[in-house]
């Protein structure tokens, strides 16, 4: 949302904004704000009610001089410091326990990353989502804007609001006067009201200047979030071990420093406006302080207050001008903190893009599921282009199906629809005769185990990677290893499938070579015991001969499933069944190895005769 737009809110859409930040932050820190709230009330209430007890203490000894009334105070006044500091003692350790200071950004991380891993997957691979969420997290990390905002002012904002409420509650008596004759200036309603000003001057003050510093703030949000992502870019370069040989060759040193390192100019501007707001906030707050602070003490004299009501009202004039000038500066910074929640609210408002589906799939022992393509054509969002067009193939029951063609003829999209990750433009997909959108999308996909190119393994051990979750049965997943040729290797491991996977989390991690991941990730596709299994060129880093004895061994071991093996090398894949060639997002050529080699003007013969000089 922009600027004008935010400006053009209701108060009720900006209440509503503030509302529902509060909600989330519940949900992400259950009891946070109920802990720090309380802990705001109380942190407010204890210098005023010592105050107050203070000015009674006073005036009895400057009174009546009763002791009991005098140790009565002092008991009451020790009574409730000990109560409120107590209690804010176990407050604060038990806020502390749950949510440890300066870590508040693990559980905000976790929620947003929570939905970008359950919404649909299109959206992940659609840059404005991806620069969203960047941006909402450098904005929370740099300066706080958003949840965090909320996260810290909330209580700031009930301590403040409190405190002024507490400190006029003590200047309640202090603005009498006297009328009539034989009354002076000081005892007058032109004094009271002058005194009265004197309170509200400093808050005029730093209300006046509030929009100047929120101003400042902004511009330091929005030059923090571009100069962390320049700062965290060149220093991974600089950390890279690809980029540090030519760092050093060409001498890039000076140059990439100075990127890292230059001038933080608008850094230096916000800290000279809150310089300069601060200094003019302390200089009126020093002035009329001292005027009020004059006013008492005359009319004091005067008669009109007590010693005791002259320590209270003292004190509680720096406490309400305060107390209220902060209320002010924080509800403004949590108010102009909603054009930041916009982005937020746009973020986990996506909407859902997939119909769902209610249709159970049906669990058959036999694996006899038929999945067909009819008339299918899809293009990525935004492009105009056809990723495919007019597909129409059947994937029989026990079939092995080859799809070859060159990089970019539809391959992988194919099997982005036929799993779901995307719907088709037009046409539709049907399994077991019936459109695969009116299934259960959760059981839908469960049918499928799929080896991508670009298969990611955690940071995790080595078992729960090969189940894809943290419980697992053991016996499983060592089978799985060892029909995959990394039983050899488990062996050696003196955890065994305890063993974690990389050094990001533990020095004792392993390290495995591109052909040893790509064996524990065809474990993870064995060990899920689909009845469609799918490999998307998992094996393209490796030579052609090798990569043929991957896809024939693991042929062996699926058995009687339906499998995919898609690939741009021909000769992997010429033991299956049924061969599809694609070309330009469209299926030319479809049937056996030795049929379509046969067709010597087909594509396949041409992809294959220039293979061909790989495979002798």
């Amino acid at each position: 949302m922009s600027e004008p737009a935010r400006r053009r809110m209701t108060i009720a859409q900006n209440m509503a904004y503030i509302l529902r930040a509060i909600g989330i932050i519940r949900k992400v820190y259950p009891w946070y704000l109920t802990l720090a709230n309380t802990l705001s009330v109380l942190g407010a209430l204890e210098p005023l009610t010592a105050l107050y007890f203070s000015a009674r203490i006073i005036d009895e000894l400057s009174g009546g001089r009763d002791a009991g009334r005098i140790a009565l105070y002092a008991g009451v006044a020790v009574g409730l410091a000990f109560v409120i500091r107590g209690l804010m003692t176990l407050i604060t350790y038990k806020r502390d326990s749950l949510y440890r200071t300066g870590l508040e950004w693990l559980r905000e991380r976790r929620f947003y990353s929570e939905r970008f891993a359950r919404m649909d997957y299109e959206y992940t691979e659609d840059r404005r989502v991806n620069e969203s969420l960047e941006k909402i997290m450098e904005l929370s990390n740099g300066t706080g804007a958003g949840l965090r905002i909320l996260f810290w002012n909330i209580p700031e904002l009930t301590r403040q609001l409190v405190g002024t409420i507490a400190a006029a509650a003590l200047l309640a008596g202090m603005f009498t006067f006297t009328t009539g004759t034989g009354g002076t200036f000081i005892t007058s309603p032109w004094a009271a009201a002058l005194l009265f000003l004197s309170v509200f001057i400093p808050v005029i003050v730093r209300t006046a200047l509030t929009g100047r510093n929120l101003r400042a703030h902004k511009e330091l949000i929005e030059s923090n979030v571009q100069s962390n992502v320049l700062h965290r870019y060149y220093r991974n370069y600089i950390t890279s071990g690809s980029a540090g040989k030519d760092i050093r060759i060409f001498a890039q040193q000076p140059y990439v420093l100075s990127l890292l390192f230059r001038p933080l100019t608008w850094l230096r501007n916000f800290s000279r406006t809150m310089s300069g707001t601060s200094g003019l906030t302390s200089a009126a707050n020093a002035f009329v302080g001292g005027l009020a602070y004059v006013l008492i003490g005359l009319r004091a004299l005067a008669g009109m207050y007590t010693i005791g009501q002259v320590t209270q009202y003292v004190g509680a004039v720096t406490a309400f001008a305060l107390s209220l000038a902060g209320l002010i500066s924080t509800a403004a910074t949590i108010w102009e903190n909603n054009v930041f929640l916009s982005l937020v609210y746009e973020y986990l408002d996506l909407p859902g893009l997939k119909y769902r589906g209610t249709l159970t799939t049906e669990k058959r022992q036999d694996n006899e599921y038929t999945l067909e393509f009819h008339d299918v054509s899809f293009r990525y969002p935004g492009s105009q282009q056809y990723a495919l067009k007019n597909l129409s193939l059947r994937l029989n029951i026990g079939e092995r199906l080859a799809v070859v063609g060159m990089n970019g003829s539809g391959k992988t999209t194919m099997i982005k629809l036929l799993t779901r990750l995307y719907d088709p433009v037009e046409g539709f997909i049907t399994l077991n005769g019936i459109d695969i959108k009116k299934y259960d999308y959760d059981e839908y996909i469960r049918i499928f185990a799929v080896v991508f190119q670009d298969f990611k393994l955690p940071a995790l051990p080595l078992g729960q990677n090969v189940a894809a979750g943290l419980d697992y049965d053991p016996a499983r997943a060592r089978k799985a290893l060892e029909e995959t040729g990394f039983g050899g290797r488990l062996d050696e491991l003196p955890r065994g499938l305890d063993t974690p996977l990389y050094k990001d989390y533990d020095e004792d991690g392993l390290s495995v070579s591109g052909g040893e991941a790509q064996k524990i990730a065809l474990a993870r596709a064995i060990y899920r015991d689909a009845p469609f299994v799918i490999l998307d060129e998992p094996t393209a880093a490796l030579d052609p001969l090798a990569e043929f004895e991957i896809y024939s061994r693991f042929d062996s071991i699926i058995g009687g499933k339906t499998a995919v093996y898609i690939s741009h090398r021909l000769s992997s894949c010429r033991f299956c069944h049924n061969i599809a060639v694609f070309h330009q997002g469209r299926i030319v050529q479809q049937g056996s190895h030795e049929t379509l080699l046969a067709d010597e003007g087909g594509k396949y013969a041409e992809l294959w005769n220039a293979q061909a000089q790989h495979y002798v």
